[in-house]
């Protein structure tokens, strides 16, 4: 008897411990008297909310990469944020790995994962500049010391930073160019110019450059894509997680010492479980910001709140301070038509079909359930346009606009929902609705039901409140809310079954403008998410 009693007191101990820990929670008050409740025969209370506040300016939306057709949609969709496609790579920009230098005539081989893309020349310089032109718009830039080609990954050689001599040149990559690019007058040159760190390289920063970065320099760096870029080879199966430490430990230390004001972002993983080792490994230090990337088909954002739980738990495990860590996805998305994976063994699946309408309600449910579960920033991947050249993978159909099927490959030769070049789907219009509503939001709020298929947040923008809200089992449930006097309730994607019959934003959403009754109103709701907006 007296070990049972020891067993429920350690695990209150625990319960206690993990509520107060885990994530920046602000409240979670049950019996609140936020005046909302949910009426389905029978009238219940809501139970309780969590709260997250968000520091500067608040949440952020952006799309991995933003900068299609010179920022122009990313101007017309709202997003402040870019993670770029062309990550630094130190063997292109140093690829005798001496120390010698060619950021502005880098050289590439074809990229692993997109046979169709031949890479041969790159300046970093210039698109550093691109990158950093759009003033509203704040950049990630990648940083690792290679991509893995096919022959690395067909290669039966360990390929890793081995040498202390590989492991120094690559440092001195990071140093130099955070320093070149974070917007000081610092630019990481040892030579005068014209050179910059060899006589005769001709690499010093055009004063274009300088300009631009001083406006809007790179203050964002992420350690490689993902935990897996770390090394290629045999003994990668075993050690990559180990391997990855050691360069994300090299990476931040270098980036503080040229820029200590810049944030320094983990690798990205899909897998949760990729990350554990890493964390203990790391021991509670070298990292700012923490990353994880969600893929999937309809309903897997549901997995966004017990993989973020996932995270945190392990990160306290491992000494880290979650109060002070921030949370970012840097890639999320899914998909419409049907697109083909390969297996490790060579066999295609046809993933199931999935219309517009279906990608679009699912990106609102990803982003509302991110921030709502402390995510500060989320990327929308791959692309606002179509077209990854994966050879009809996931990442051929998750832009936000149809690519007119010019790729040369046999699901755009045979593609029947492709609705021409430069058309946009219902999910553009959807996010371009979702960033007017909540971007910069400064609070986030979910409020919990003893329906579990009913979803209502609440966000703090301006001082102002609106909501978000759905219930997953496509059939009415009657919600009780009472924001304001009078409300606009707005669907948040356009009743059309595709975006090529959309003729205008403006006009592209159901709304209507409903009277609350002594603060109150009765609300409908299904899958497809509604916004609920004080006037």
């Amino acid at each position: 008897m007296a070990i049972f009693y020891i067993i429920i007191i350690f695990s209150i101990i625990l319960l206690i411990i993990n509520s107060t820990n885990i994530g920046k929670i602000i409240s979670d008050n049950n019996n609140n008297n936020n005046g909302i409740n949910y009426n389905n025969n029978n009238s219940v209370n809501v139970q309780y909310s969590t709260e997250y506040l968000y520091d500067g300016n608040g949440i952020s939306i952006g799309i991995h990469p933003s900068s299609a057709r010179g920022y122009s949609y990313a101007r017309d969709l709202g997003l402040n944020m870019n993670r770029d496609g062309t990550y630094l790579i130190w063997t292109w920009v140093d690829p005798n790995q001496n120390g010698h230098l060619r950021v502005t005539d880098a050289v590439a081989p074809t990229h692993p994962t997109q046979p169709g893309r031949k890479i041969n020349k790159i300046n970093y310089d210039k698109i550093q500049e691109v990158q950093s032109s759009e003033l509203g718009i704040n950049l990630l830039r990648n940083i690792c010391p290679f991509i893995r080609s096919e022959q690395d990954i067909k290669s039966q050689d360990t390929i890793y930073l081995s040498t202390e001599s590989q492991k120094e040149y690559y440092r001195d990559f990071v140093y130099k160019m955070a320093e070149r690019y974070d917007g000081d007058n610092d630019f990481g040159c040892t030579k005068d110019a014209p050179d910059c760190y060899q006589e005769g390289d001709n690499q010093y920063p055009s004063q274009s450059l300088i300009n631009t970065l001083k406006s809007n320099p790179s203050r964002y760096w992420q350690v490689c894509n993902k935990i897996s870029d770390a090394c290629s080879g045999p003994d990668c199966v075993s050690k990559y997680q180990e391997y990855y430490v050691e360069i994300q430990q090299i990476t931040y230390q270098a980036i503080k010492k040229a820029c200590p004001d810049c944030q320094v972002v983990i690798g990205g993983d899909s897998r949760s479980e990729e990350y554990k080792p890493v964390y203990e490994q790391l021991n509670g230090k070298y990292v700012d910001i923490i990353d994880k990337h969600f893929f999937g088909t309809e309903e897997t954002y549901k997995n966004i709140e017990s993989d973020i739980l996932f995270l945190k738990e392990a990160l306290l495990k491992s000494k880290f301070d979650t109060e002070n860590l921030k949370f970012w996805i840097t890639e999320t998305g899914t998909y419409s038509g049907d697109p083909i994976e390969e297996t490790i063994n060579g066999n295609q699946i046809v993933q199931p079909y999935q219309s517009e309408k279906q990608q679009a309600q699912e990106l609102v449910k990803i982003y509302a359930t991110a921030f709502a579960n402390g995510v500060d920033t989320v990327f929308w991947a791959w692309g606002i346009e179509e077209g990854f050249k994966c050879d009809c993978c996931i990442f051929d159909y998750t832009g936000l606009i149809y690519d007119g099927n010019k790729e040369d490959q046999e699901c755009d030769k045979n593609d029947p929902y492709d609705k021409g070049e430069h058309t946009k789907k219902l999910a553009y219009y959807s996010l371009k609705l979702l960033t007017e509503k909540i971007v910069r939001s400064t609070s986030v709020q979910r409020l919990a039901y003893s329906d579990s298929n009913v979803y209502i947040y609440k966000f703090i923008r301006f001082n102002k409140s609106i909501y978000i809200a759905w219930n997953d089992q496509n059939s009415t449930t009657d919600i009780l809310i009472s924001p304001a006097n009078e409300v606009k309730i707005i669907d948040s994607v356009p009743s059309f079954a595709s975006g090529e019959q959309v003729s205008g934003f403006e006009s592209a959403f159901r709304t209507k403008t409903e009277k609350t009754n002594d603060g109150k109103i009765t609300l409908h709701l299904s899958k497809i998410p509604i916004y609920i907006e004080e006037i």
